[in-house]
């Protein structure tokens, strides 16, 4: 589980702009779920990386997604 994250952030960090949005938005989905779900640290660390680069890579997107699946309180 560990690498194919980390082979997500790579392909994400290299070619976000290639992808469209319904592959971005399963990402996402799958970060999200990880992040609350994992009972690994280290896999929580690399999807909270993962959901950082979704906030560099389109911030507007990624904060009304995290808004909209209610991570903000």
């Amino acid at each position: 589980m560990n690498s194919s994250t980390i082979l997500m952030v790579y392909l994400l960090e290299n070619n976000h702009q290639k992808w469209d949005d319904n592959i971005l938005n399963h990402i996402w989905q799958l970060a999200k779920f990880n992040l609350l779900k994992a009972k690994s640290k280290v896999l929580k660390a690399i999807n909270a990386q993962l959901i950082c680069l979704f906030l560099w890579t389109n911030s507007q997107k990624t904060i009304a997604s995290a808004q909209n699946d209610k991570l903000f309180t």
